[in-house]
């Protein structure tokens, strides 16, 4: 009987299907839009591993574009990988339907799993976050989008791979909405927004 709070060691198929949507992820940025979204989110949904009766749905990508585009301030918040996971569970009687399973009762032992099968050795890194945080969203859609965790882990803005693009892990200082130094290409202008 496995103890709450244990998460248990990552299996090698799991590892074979988080390498499956790392390389779909590669294949470019997740910039915001509605292509990118279709072209580079690598999306799967695997039965619950600590949780065995839930359905969990899994999004990855490589974002870009959060700095960029206004959203935040910060140039060091502008690359990431991005893990999205959500819970879903039978209910009703004769017509079940799959129901999200709300954030007071979501399983964060099946969150640290999936968590660590995509960052392993750089999970210590990451930031995880609930969804419907964002203060553009209006109140129907925090709900709709807080049945849902994001865990980023952020990539240095200045530290590039020989294809010129981000690729070391780090925590990034300073707050998202805080312009805290001038980065080179990232950051445009000097002016809140």
């Amino acid at each position: 009987m496995r103890r709450p709070g244990v998460v248990p060691e990552v299996s090698d198929e799991h590892r074979k299907l988080v390498g499956i949507m790392r390389r779909q992820a590669l294949a470019g940025w997740y910039t915001g839009t509605p292509e990118t979204a279709a072209a580079h989110i690598a999306r799967l949904v695997v039965p619950g591993v600590i949780e065995p009766e839930l359905a969990v749905s899994l999004s990855f990508s490589r974002d870009r574009m959060h700095h960029a585009v206004g959203w935040w301030r910060n140039a060091e918040y502008e690359y990431c990988w991005h893990l999205s996971v959500a819970c879903k569970v039978f209910e009703g009687g004769g017509q079940r339907e799959w129901a999200d399973v709300p954030f007071e009762h979501f399983p964060h032992d099946e969150l640290r799993y999936w968590a660590t099968a995509f960052y392993g050795k750089d999970i210590d890194k990451t930031w995880t976050e609930p969804g419907g945080t964002d203060p553009r969203l209006t109140s129907v859609e925090k709900r709709i989008h807080a049945t849902m965790w994001h865990v980023r882990l952020f990539l240095h803005p200045e530290i590039l791979n020989p294809q010129g693009e981000p690729f070391h892990p780090f925590i990034p200082e300073g707050e998202v909405y805080d312009l805290t130094r001038w980065i080179d290409g990232l950051t445009p202008e000097k002016v809140d927004r």
